[in-house]
C-alpha cells in the first residue's frame, strides 16, 4: 500500500517526458534529424526485458519461488490481520496510477510547453531539477571528504611511510661511505685500530676493578664490625 502513491508518480514523471516527445509537436531543430536508438544501446535493454517477463513469470506461478528453501527451513504458518484485501491495494495502485497518467496528460499535452525551462519558478521545482538535491548531498557529505581524505592518505604515504624508508637507506648509504673510509687495506691501519680499542677499552675495565675491589673492602669491613673474620661466618 505504501508504494501505491510512488507508482502514480512514477507514472507522472514517465508520461511527462513522453506527452511532450511523442504526442506533442515537433521540438527539435531543423538541421536535427531524430533517428532510433543504436542497437549497442536498444538490444541490452531487450535482454533485460526478456529476463524482468522471465522473473515476473517465475514469481507468478505459484509459489515456487517463494517456497524453495522450504526444505531447510522450518515452515510456520503466521496469520496476520490485514488492513486492506490485495484487490483493494491493487485497485487503490490503479486508480493512483490513472491519476498521475491524466495530471501529465492535461499538463504536458493539453498545454503549451515552452522550449526553454522557465527559471522563475518555486524552490520545490529547483530542488526537483536538481534531482531532489541528492547529487548536491553526494558531494558535500561523501565527495569532497572522500578527496580530501584521499589527498591526506596519499600525502602521508608520500613523505611519512616512502620518507622513512629513503631516510634509512640515506643513513645505511651514508654510513657506508663514511665506513668505507676507514678500510684501506693497509696492515698498519688495522693494528692502529686494534691498538686503539684496546686503549679505549682499558679505563673501563680498570673502573670495573675498582668498583670490585671498594666492594670487598666495604664487605671486609661490614664481617669486622659483626666480630666474625672467618670465612663461614662472613658467609
Amino acid at each position: 500500500m505504501c508504494s501505491a502513491p510512488g507508482r502514480g508518480y512514477y507514472c507522472f514523471l514517465y508520461d511527462s517526458r513522453c506527452c511532450p516527445d511523442l504526442c506533442g509537436n515537433k521540438r527539435w531543430d531543423e538541421k536535427a534529424h531524430p533517428h532510433e536508438s543504436p542497437a549497442l544501446m536498444w538490444v541490452p535493454m531487450a535482454i533485460l526485458a526478456v529476463g524482468s517477463v522471465a522473473s515476473g513469470f517465475i514469481f507468478s506461478y505459484g509459489n515456487s519461488l517463494r517456497d524453495w528453501l522450504s526444505p531447510v527451513v522450518e515452515h510456520k504458518e503466521v496469520h496476520e490481520s490485514e488492513l486492506l484485501s490485495p484487490a483493494v491495494i491493487s485497485l487503490l495502485a490503479l486508480v493512483l496510477v490513472l491519476v498521475g497518467v491524466g495530471l501529465a496528460v492535461q499538463k504536458y499535452l493539453r498545454s503549451e510547453v515552452p522550449l526553454e525551462a522557465p527559471q522563475n519558478v518555486s524552490i520545490f521545482t529547483k530542488i526537483a531539477r536538481r534531482d531532489l538535491l541528492q547529487d548536491d548531498f553526494n558531494e558535500v557529505v561523501l565527495m569532497r571528504p572522500g578527496q580530501k581524505l584521499t589527498s591526506a592518505l596519499v600525502e602521508t604515504d608520500k613523505y611519512v611511510i616512502d620518507g622513512a624508508v629513503h631516510g634509512v637507506a640515506r643513513l645505511a648509504a651514508g654510513s657506508g661511505s663514511l665506513l668505507r673510509t676507514t678500510q684501506t687495506g693497509f696492515v698498519r691501519s688495522y693494528a692502529m685500530w686494534i691498538l686503539l680499542g684496546c686503549c679505549s677499552n682499558c679505563p673501563f675495565n680498570l673502573g670495573c676493578d675498582a668498583m670490585n675491589l671498594f666492594i670487598d673492602f666495604r664487605f671486609i669491613a661490614a664481617c669486622r664490625s659483626c666480630h666474625s673474620l672467618t670465612f663461614t661466618c662472613c658467609k
